[in-house]
């Protein structure tokens, strides 16, 4: 069953010297019996045993095993024969202090797979004269009964053989001979090797005995018997000095005979004795039977072992499971070793999974869900979308693009843009028409201040509605229908009518005759007067009806507040303002023709074109110098510089030039175009000479005279401001500014004492008065005022390159320049201040309304946002998650890695403490996996117990954390569910891994023999 072939295991000593500690040993074994390795300490006997068992593997030679050869094991092949075929007992028992006898011995069969078979432990106890042993613990139990406990478990799985290191060694002579009669018994159907240095057991119980000295066999005697002579009469010859006589034989003189010649061949006097003691002693000291036969040593001869062929399935190994209660249970002992390092463990484990918690809820941070349910939460049926254009700001360093950022500025939306929402949205979304808001007349006022400041009386908005508005429709608070408004009708929110009743409404503007307005269908008919931009006069809208459309409760408390310095009013006040500024609690409903009859009377204004200036701003100023009036000058910072044609992406702004020629034309060296600003002292100085001139004319009106002055006085302006600024103004007035300006100039030009003077001297230097200038004339100008980047002037390629090669050289330290543009150019129909869109039902349609938010047209530069103070706060909210997450998640990673290191030494103390535990089990046959499942067990208990106290942790502090965010920005932050306990869970088995992985793995793959010799 058992063979080795030309063992050789080789140790180095710490000097580096080799030690064979097995040279080169071959013996083959019976399937049976009881073989005896013998030898002084340091001949190989143990390490030899220990090869045979395969808790060490030898360096070359090959160990047979039924037939099949180490060469082709793994380590974990030599595990699982251990665990199919041997059983080991030591001198130490090594039996496992946590378990009770009846658990040690079960352990062997369920590493094999097997269930814990109570009768077949029972039997094995009582084969081992331990019956009712079963629930004892080993501290109850004497030395010589642990060892048969430790052989009850080499047994309870039936091994083939049984390898017995020392297993007197720590017994009293009396019961190191129970325990060798004990496997003596074994091994008349099994093979047992024991290893002992006791030569007369070794001869009393022995079939085989193998000599080892310096790791190699010295002898090898196998026990014969010698059958004695003569055996069939009186007298038996045992040897050539015994003589054995039968009980009441009578002998004859033949027998006299012999014993005479017998007597007279001894050298030494002959103890005839009968008594029954001192020949049990003597047979036993003369190892000989009741036969007469007498048991002697003879070499070897394994000739003689008969080879065996096995069957596949005889041969096949039975891998170890260790069954997980197990695993746990010697785990969790570890755990009361080190309670300080492990509490010191566990808290900054605990800490790191908060942390990591924490992390994981901004991490699954949904901008859509959070909005939606707050919007919801406060009560919001109707979202406000603002329409935005971007720009692009693109910084320099000495030249070269360092990098880019945005910035978005409100503009208006179109008919197209609203068209577009209520094809995606239905027919219930409204543009807000933008009108200026105006306060009735007719209305009184309340005394207490914080009345005044909740109720607003003020309509900044006009929502025409037509078509299905059943969305409205749902909303009305009065018998009204929406669809029959006429131009002066309007239908005002709930939130205005509290406003006019508290105020006081009145049937005329001087506030004379009072009206009674308790209830919704008491405005029914009533008018709202507005003043019109012409003094003195009104306008009159009929209130058709009212519109559910309240405040949200949280603003209630400030009708009753004393007080406005007290923090709570104060802070809430500042957001009602928000609310007010971004909601529709003061837009009214009307009908189709009222934009067309009071946009002038409301003071309504379209956005004209927004000009567009891509200049480069310098890190300093540049100086201008042109001709104010006469001969005196007057000095200009000009911000920024470019060149002609622009290549910044954006069309060329409105510009002019003197000769004709067209805006884009490439300048000369020399030439430049300028912005308004810097001819406009110059046209005014015409202009008012001209005036002069006019009203010193005799023949001339005075009054035609001053009425032209100040209508060029106006165009002047409105031809620098642009009609944007200007509520009355429309292109065509911005054009006839334009060429009259241009006249001006043209028919100055042959006045001496009033001709345009298009010189310029430039200096890129630290202030105006510097020595070198150069010269440059206008051939041209720019006008109307733009949001950004203007005051900039045009040059041509060559003079604008040596600007630049200027400020490099001039400079002390690096040039910052910035150039900014934007594709967008708003449309003569962009009317709608605002869209009005029902919140959505479903998450989806909410997350795709806001997922438009971060859709910009390429070829507009336009996109739209939620316009409320909710959105405001959300956006805050959604900085403070990226913010917030990064530093979670550094707290995180760091404390995760001082938890690790933690983790890693209280496991690796553990495994220190465990080496008992692990030399058994891998004895017994555990392989190296099983090894893991303890360690992992351990580390797995301390996580769940870090993952648990973190998942309450977490839920404590996102409640209170949301407790205290939301009474500032009405938006929960930190949304603990289920996905944020998965990735907690998963951050907490990576570092349970990731800490245990490294001890573990070494202590797995640590040889058998090591953790062994550990005991």
């Amino acid at each position: 069953m058992l063979e080795l072939r030309e063992l050789v295991k080789v140790y180095k000593t710490k000097g580096g010297a080799e030690v064979r500690a097995i040279d080169g040993i071959s013996v083959a074994f019976e399937n049976t019996g009881m073989v005896f390795l013998l030898g002084k300490s340091g001949s190989g006997k143990s390490t030899l045993l220990n090869l045979c068992g395969g808790l060490d593997a030898p360096d070359s030679g090959e160990i047979v095993i039924k037939g099949r050869s180490s060469r082709d094991f793994s380590p974990s092949d030599f595990d699982s024969y251990r665990n199919t075929f041997v059983g080991f007992v030591f001198q130490e028992y090594n039996i496992l202090d946590e378990f009770t006898v009846e658990e040690n011995i079960a352990i062997a069969l369920e590493l094999q797979g097997k269930s814990k078979n109570k009768e077949q432990v029972n039997a094995i106890l009582e084969q081992v004269d331990l019956t009712g042993y079963a629930k004892r613990k080993p501290n109850t139990l004497s030395g010589g009964q642990k060892q048969r406990v430790a052989i009850a478990r080499a047994l309870v799985k039936n091994p083939e053989i049984i390898m017995a290191d020392e297993p007197t060694g720590a017994l009293d002579s009396n019961t190191g001979r129970q325990v060798l009669e004990t496997l003596k018994k074994l091994s008349a159907e099994k093979l047992v090797i024991v290893v002992s240095h006791d030569r007369e057991f070794a001869e009393t119980y022995g079939d085989r005995i193998i000599e080892l000295k310096d790791g190699k066999i010295i002898s090898d005697v196998t026990k014969t018997k010698i059958a004695p002579e003569h055996a069939d009469g009186n007298l038996r010859f045992i040897g050539a000095d015994t003589i054995s006589i039968k009980s009441g034989a009578k002998l004859t003189a033949d027998d006299m005979e012999r014993i005479n010649r017998f007597l007279a061949s001894m050298p030494n006097d002959v103890i005839i004795t009968g008594g029954r003691q001192e020949i049990s002693d003597f047979r036993k000291a003369t190892r000989i039977d009741e036969e007469g036969a007498r048991e002697t040593f003879q070499n070897t001869d394994e000739a003689a072992i008969a080879a065996q062929t096995y069957d596949p399935q005889e041969t096949k190994f039975i891998r170890s499971r260790l069954p997980l209660r197990h695993a746990v249970r010697i785990g969790a002992s570890s755990m009361k070793v080190k309670p300080v390092r492990l509490f010191f463990t566990i808290l900054l484990t605990f800490a790191a999974f908060t942390m990591f918690g924490l992390f994981s809820t901004l991490t699954f941070f949904d901008k859509a869900e959070v909005s939606l349910n707050t919007y919801r939460n406060l009560g919001y049926e109707t979202l406000t979308l603002q329409n935005n254009y971007r720009v692009t700001s693109v910084s320099y360093i000495n030249g070269k693009e360092n990098s880019r950022w945005h910035n978005d500025y409100s503009a208006n939306f179109t008919p197209d843009d609203l068209a577009a929402f209520r094809e995606k949205y239905g027919n219930s979304v409204l543009g807000v028409l933008s009108t200026n808001g105006r306060s009735p007349a007719n209305i009184g006022n309340i005394g207490s201040y914080f009345h005044a400041l909740y109720y607003q009386t003020e309509i900044s908005g006009f929502a025409p509605v037509g078509g299905e508005m059943a969305f409205w429709d749902d909303r009305l608070l009065t018998q009204t229908d929406l669809s029959s408004l006429g131009q002066d009708d309007i239908v005002i929110s709930s939130y205005t009518f509290d406003s006019l009743k508290n105020h006081g409404l009145f049937t005329d503007a001087e506030n004379t005759q009072p009206v009674a307005v308790a209830q919704y269908e008491d405005i029914v008919g009533q008018k709202l007067i507005f003043p019109t931009p012409i003094e003195g006069q009104y306008v009159s809208l009929t209130v058709r009806g009212v519109y559910r459309n309240d405040l949200p409760e949280e603003f209630e408390s400030l009708k009753s507040a004393t007080s406005a310095y007290d923090p709570e009013t104060r802070n809430l006040m500042e957001k009602l303002t928000a609310e007010l500024e971004y909601g529709i609690y003061d837009v009214a409903l009307v009908g189709g023709g009222f934009f067309d009859a009071h946009f002038e009377t409301f003071g309504g204004s379209v956005p004209r074109n927004n000009v567009n200036y891509p200049f480069m701003s310098f890190g300093r100023y540049l100086y201008m110098r042109g001709k104010s009036s006469g001969s005196s000058y007057q000095v200009y910072d000009a911000d920024g510089a470019n060149t002609l044609p622009t290549t910044v992406g954006t069309p060329l702004s409105p510009i002019v030039r003197f000769d004709g020629l067209p805006a884009d034309t490439p300048l000369q060296d020399g030439e430049i175009i300028v912005p308004f600003d810097m001819i406009e002292p110059q046209v005014r100085s015409i202009t008012g000479k001209t005036y002069l001139e006019m009203i010193n004319d005799e023949n001339t009106d005075r009054d035609a005279a001053s009425k032209w002055f100040n209508d060029v006085l106006d165009q002047i302006t409105l031809l620098k401001q642009g009609v944007s600024y200007t509520a009355s103004a429309t292109e065509q007035d911005l054009e006839a500014a334009l060429q009259n300006v241009l006249n001006i100039i043209e028919q100055a030009k042959d006045i001496p004492d009033r001709a345009f003077d298009p010189a310029f001297y430039a200096s890129f230097v630290e202030n105006a008065d510097a020595e070198q200038e150069q010269n440059f004339r206008a051939v041209g100008f720019y006008y109307a005022e733009a949001n950004y980047a203007n005051d900039g002037v045009y040059f041509s390629e060559q003079d604008y390159t040596a600007l630049l090669s200027l400020s490099l050289e001039d400079a002390d330290a690096p040039i910052t320049n910035t150039i900014m543009f934007t594709e967008y150019s708003a449309p003569a129909d962009a009317i709608y201040r605002n869209i009005i869109v029902p919140v959505p039902e479903s998450t989806g349609g909410f997350r795709a309304l806001l997922r438009g938010e971060d859709a910009v047209n390429s070829e507009t530069d336009t996109l739209y946002t939620v316009h409320s103070f909710v959105s405001e706060q959300i956006d805050s909210a959604v900085d403070a998650v990226d913010m917030l997450s990064q530093l979670f998640l550094l707290i995180g990673v760091v404390m995760a890695v001082f938890s690790m290191l933690l983790l890693f030494n209280f496991i690796s103390v553990s495994i220190a403490n465990k080496k008992k535990e692990i030399g058994i089990l891998r004895a017994v046959g555990a392989r190296g996996t099983d090894v893991f499942k303890i360690f992992y067990s351990e580390s797995a208990i301390i996580t769940v117990i870090c993952y648990l106290l973190a998942i309450i942790a977490s839920y404590i502090l996102c409640a209170v954390a949301n407790a205290q965010i939301t009474a500032q920005l009405s938006v929960a932050l930190f949304v603990f569910g289920p996905l944020s306990w998965l990735v907690m869970l998963g951050i907490a088995v990576v570092t349970s891994v990731i800490a245990t992985f490294l001890p573990v793995y070494s202590a797995a793959k640590r040889k058998p023999v090591e953790s062994i010799r550990a005991l």
